[in-house]
């Protein structure tokens, strides 16, 4: 049984395209509520056809370490990152840096979001991982949905912008009990 978990989980974190390796720090860049974006951390080159957008940051979700305890229920430590040679911008105001800053910000609550729930699947020891899987692709679809409204809701709109940066600052407060 054991051996059938583990190897559940090894399909679980490739299906993913994560990996328990040491994450790469002069590529990716760790949330943390202290440490902002600048724009030197976007190394990306633009796309060709850059009519579409003027910036784009590049979140990670990645699942850093999966273990069992020892009533073989699975434990997970996830983060967020941003990936700096995946982001680029054509612009350098701070307007846009803000705004950049806080898709990152909307995948770390994402990121909080599947914290608690894994949390509320180990407090009723659920053992199998496919729960776990199902749970992550849920929030990990909400994440692009959200990210999506809040492209179409911000962009030119200084009220827009307001009301997400209330949104996503304050489900962070809220789930503050997931930061690592």
């Amino acid at each position: 049984m054991k051996l059938v978990l583990s190897i559940l989980v090894l399909v679980f974190a490739s299906k993913l395209g994560f990996t328990q390796n040491k994450i790469a720090t002069d590529s990716l860049i760790e949330w943390n509520k202290s440490i902002k974006l600048k724009w030197t951390d976007f190394k990306g080159n633009p796309p060709e056809d850059k009519n579409i957008t003027i910036a784009e940051t590049q979140c990670y979700v990645k699942f850093i370490e999966i273990y069992y305890d020892i009533n073989n229920v699975p434990k997970f430590t996830i983060k967020c990152y941003f990936g700096k040679n995946q982001s680029w911008s054509i612009v350098s105001d701070l307007e846009t840096l803000k705004h950049e800053q806080l898709h990152f910000d909307l995948w770390e609550l994402v990121t909080r979001k599947i914290r608690k729930e894994f949390s509320e699947l180990n407090n009723e020891n659920e053992k199998n991982i496919s729960v776990y899987y199902n749970k992550y692709s849920e929030l990990m679809h909400y994440g692009i949905e959200l990210q999506n409204q809040y492209d179409n809701e911000s962009y030119f709109s200084e009220k827009g912008q307001n009301y997400w940066n209330d949104k996503i600052l304050n489900g962070l407060k809220e789930l503050n009990k997931y930061d690592l």
